[in-house]
């Protein structure tokens, strides 16, 4: 899983949002993220999603599914994916959401 995260967010790098301070807020978690500083991007992520980013209550939300860094809870998961998908940002925050909702 582990993996499968460390590669979606490498692509997001890549292909990347420009802009808002959300979005450097986003890129500077995935960057904590990938150097090994999970704490930080837990932080970062958290910010990012309190202002409003979906990708960020997204992968917010898939390390509290997972138990990555985090310890494991499903119901602040699910909180985070439905905010994601409030959001319009992450169309996966939507999926997860109801795969976790049935």
């Amino acid at each position: 899983m582990k993996k499968m995260i460390f590669g979606i967010m490498t692509l997001m790098i890549f292909y990347g949002c420009e802009g808002s301070e959300q979005d450097t807020t986003f890129d500077d978690a995935t960057k904590a993220y990938k150097s090994g500083d999970f704490q930080s991007a837990i932080t970062l992520y958290t910010k990012a999603c309190d202002s409003g980013n979906g990708e960020s209550c997204f992968w917010l939300g898939s390390l509290y599914e997972s138990g990555n860094s985090v310890k494991q809870d499903i119901k602040k998961a699910v909180t985070l994916y439905k905010q994601a998908c409030g959001l319009g940002g992450s169309h996966n925050g939507c999926e997860d959401y109801n795969r976790l909702n049935k």
